[in-house]
């Protein structure tokens, strides 16, 4: 018989509320993670999640190889359409962390992704930002698989606004 699990039964879920909703282009020929951090210190969030639309000149991504335990990166500089581009900002507002996965395609429709890194210059792109509202989470290192999870702070806490 299976049976419904809590909230307080399922490790490492919390629950949070929506905070404010910011939208807008961002600069061109600037890097693509530094930006979205740059954003983030600026209107002072320090959980949220993100999608960006758009193109850029040049992309640095990653495909974790787990023999390693470290991500393999590749640059690769030609126009490319960001075909789909999510991910979450964790941390503090004075020091956020950018973690997401992009999928960029050539003028051929060739698609490559993975998760995104600096340098990745934009051309041209959009970018809708949910800012969350609850504990504060950051990221740590599973020793399991060198894979960085969502943990949250012990050190720092947030309560849900009523």
């Amino acid at each position: 018989m299976e049976t419904r699990q809590t909230l307080q039964e399922i490790p490492n879920i919390w629950a949070v509320s929506g905070g404010r909703t910011l939208m807008g282009s961002l600069p061109e020929n600037r890097d693509l993670v530094d930006t979205i951090s740059a954003l983030c210190r600026q209107q002072e969030i320090g959980l949220a999640t993100f999608s960006v639309h758009g193109n850029v000149v040049q992309t640095t991504i990653g495909v974790f190889d787990p023999s390693q335990q470290v991500y393999i990166t590749a640059v690769e500089s030609f126009p490319g359409e960001i075909v789909h581009c999510t991910g979450w900002i964790t941390g503090s507002p004075e020091a956020p962390e950018v973690s997401a996965r992009i999928a960029i395609a050539d003028d051929a429709g060739n698609v490559i992704g993975g998760k995104l890194f600096t340098e990745t210059l934009v051309l041209g792109a959009e970018i809708f930002l949910q800012e969350w509202l609850g504990p504060s989470i950051d990221r740590r290192t599973d020793p399991n698989t060198g894979l960085t999870v969502l943990s949250r702070c012990a050190n720092r806490t947030a309560d849900i606004p009523s």
